[in-house]
């Protein structure tokens, strides 16, 4: 940034601010700053009365007046029609199973019993606090006004251009900034991405910080014109869903760490590390069971002899309904239907000459279906920290099998990639799958895909737009990135979703000269490179005994919490704010991320009602009337999952995945 100030205008700063200090407290609270922001900048100040009101750019000023008169001016009008993000329903992700459903039932009944009552709930929250996101830090004139107008609990400051945080200093006191603001309990981030995509992640990632709590109701301001900043905030609103959706759930955590520990006990298996190999010459093509997979079949034939075949997921039944023979095959289901299907599979078609890679929480009746096994560990599950293996984790490995096919490539060393079947979604309204998939042959997967919605248009590979839903579109985002922290060369051959980074290609357009020496001998190369594991030596017993202590304390400091909230009265969002970052903390090896995913929707689920109702004092005395049911239920998953690890039950039998029938609606009327 370079510029003129303003000439005739007393540009002597007072020192009611002084810049070193100011600029200290700033690198403080955000460390991330340190070597970032410039030096001698002040001379692009324009002051005023010894007070700087504005930024010389060169070709033109930042406010183009007075910058304390337009903040006044901003906030004024920001107060009048602000720019809030609201939760029209409370969703209850997570809560669908077993504990939710019952802890969703004793919400219900506590608003049911305001209706009886005649009292209905507001459309949106009452409560002082949620998230402010600012777009633009500038001079800093608006901060102050604006959080005290907003009153949250949670500020994302966004400022991607250094020089103006190098220029607040003169302006702000950041010390007396923070320390106003920590001691009423406020939290603050700073974002300072420059592109669109990476600001919009970054943001969702704040948002869906704490639980997500203070998700609803956000309030998003921004403080100078940048395209940037319209762009970004006006997507937001549609990525919300996405904040929810790849959070797991407490019954579905235990099966995963049931079967982590049953592989582990009783299954031989190389573990594919999570640094890639060496980068290998030879291309990989990645089948998934998108609808478009039909139409290329016999382009994908005729370039099998060129690249190593690895199919994902239940592309493996139409792989080998038309002679392809995959090298590597991608489990990553831990629901014991996927016996079924795969079962269903071996009963058409044998597996012989097939390596299953799968990740380490699959059922452990999979891999004894298969000669040769890899097994990776998944990221962000209890099971792959409670186990030890946290750090072997496959990140963007998730949440479709294609998505781990993927990653799996890139860490068996392959960089050229070529995808068929990929689609994230389909052009076709109840068009889901390929033919010839288990999806045309078990009733319980034909029934869910005639069930499944896909609500969301998104751009198409080969032009137009297909339809897709949020599973789907983190996907897509996990393999934007993959492709951009790899450096692989992917080519999308399907006729579905558009991945960013991707090339697209028509499948008849595509050439491979035949391998070498076959594709065969190129996977079992890459498979002898990778240390085996035999059964029982990832888990020693004295990890176990100390799993068992942490799970110990960990539930009990839990369960003190809400002992201290009921005795103490705290309401719901004080509440929350103190139990939740212990679901998130280092420590405890793993165990709390067993309850993580159901006690965030728990929070989300219970917030998004008791925060409508007009009346505090009963508001106040409704959550209190929740606690003790809050309590049964943790004890309840306390007892479960102490069970599991003390009595050795691990690699037997397997607990029931969710309650039988339909859950009930996710809220009461109103």
């Amino acid at each position: 940034m370079s510029g003129e100030g303003g000439e005739g205008i007393d540009r002597a700063l007072r020192p009611e601010v002084s810049a070193p200090g100011s600029r200290a407290a700033l690198l403080a609270c955000f460390p991330q700053l340190e070597g970032q922001l410039p030096d001698g900048l002040a001379a692009l100040l324009v002051v005023a009365d010894g007070v700087g009101v504005d930024v010389a750019l060169g070709t033109g000023r930042l406010y183009r007046g007075d910058a304390r008169a337009i903040a006044a001016q901003q906030i004024e009008t920001y107060r009048r029609a602000p720019f809030r993000v609201f939760r029209h329903a409370p969703g209850g992700e997570n809560l669908f199973h077993g504990i939710g459903l019952e802890f969703m039932a004793v919400v219900q009944a506590q608003c049911r019993s305001l209706l009886d009552r005649g009292l209905t709930l507001t459309d949106r929250p009452d409560e002082p606090g949620g998230t402010l996101v600012v777009f633009g830090v500038g001079l800093g004139y608006h901060l102050d006004a604006l959080i005290e107008m907003a009153r949250p609990r949670r500020v994302v400051l966004v400022e991607p251009v250094p020089e103006f945080l190098a220029l607040s200093c003169h302006t702000v006191d950041w010390q007396r900034f923070f320390d106003h603001h920590h001691a009423a309990g406020r939290r603050f981030t700073l974002l300072t991405a420059t592109t669109e995509s990476e600001l919009v992640e970054q943001v969702i990632l704040e948002l869906a910080a704490d639980g997500a709590i203070h998700l609803d109701g956000a309030w998003l301001f921004i403080h100078y014109p940048a395209e940037l900043f319209q762009r970004v905030r006006d997507q937001l609103p549609a990525h919300y869903e996405r904040v929810f959706a790849a959070t797991g759930f407490f019954e579905d955590e235990l099966i995963m760490l049931v079967n982590t520990l049953a592989n582990c006990a009783h299954n031989r298996f190389a573990l594919v590390p999570a640094a890639p190999l060496p980068r290998r010459l030879e291309p990989a093509i990645l089948v998934g069971a998108g609808p478009s997979l039909d139409r290329d079949l016999e382009d994908l034939r005729r370039l099998r002899p060129g690249a190593v075949l690895i199919s994902c997921g239940t592309a493996l039944q139409n792989c080998l309904s038309h002679g392809l023979v995959p090298d590597f095959h991608l489990e990553c289901e831990n629901a014991p239907e996927a016996v079924t299907i795969l079962g269903h599979t071996a009963g058409k078609h044998p597996f012989t000459g097939i390596t299953l890679v799968a990740a380490l929480t699959v059922d452990p009746r999979l891999p004894p279906m298969f000669d040769d096994v890899l097994m990776y560990v998944r990221p962000y599950v209890a099971a792959s920290t409670m186990v030890g293996l946290a750090d072997q984790a496959m990140v963007l490995a998730f949440p479709t099998a294609v998505n781990a096919g993927a990653r799996l490539a890139v860490s068996l060393g392959f960089r050229e990639l070529y995808l068929f079947g990929a689609d994230f979604g389909t052009r076709v309204a109840g068009l889901g799958h390929a033919g010839n998939t288990v999806y045309q042959d078990l009733d319980f997967l034909i029934a869910e895909e005639q069930d499944r919605s896909l609500p969301v248009e998104a751009p198409a590979n080969f032009g137009g737009t297909i339809k897709t839903d949020v599973v789907y579109a983190i996907g897509l985002d996990n393999f934007k990135l993959l492709i951009r922290h790899s450096g692989s060369r992917v080519f999308n051959c399907s006729d579905g979703a558009r991945i960013d980074g991707a090339e697209p290609r028509l499948a008849a357009a595509v050439r491979l000269p035949p391998l070498r020496r076959g594709s065969r001998a190129t996977r079992d190369e890459v498979v002898a490179s990778l240390p085996r594991r035999e059964p029982g030596a990832v888990l020693f017993p004295d990890r176990l005994v100390q799993l068992t202590l942490e799970h110990r304390r960990f539930f009990a400091t839990l369960l003190d919490l809400i002992d201290r909230a009921a005795v103490d009265g705290l309401g719901i969002m004080s509440f929350w704010d103190t139990l939740l970052p212990l679901l998130d903390r280092d420590g405890y090896q793993g165990v709390p991320a067993l309850t993580a995913g159901t006690l965030k929707g728990m929070a989300r689920y219970s917030a998004f009602f008791l925060t409508r109702i007009p009346d505090r004092a009963l508001r106040h005395t409704l959550f209190q009337a929740i606690l003790p049911e809050l309590r049964r239920l943790v004890v309840h998953m306390c007892d479960r999952s102490a069970h599991l690890l003390e009595s050795g039950t691990a690699t037997r039998d397997l607990p029931e995945r969710s309650d039988a029938g339909q859950p009930p609606s996710p809220h009461p009327p109103r």
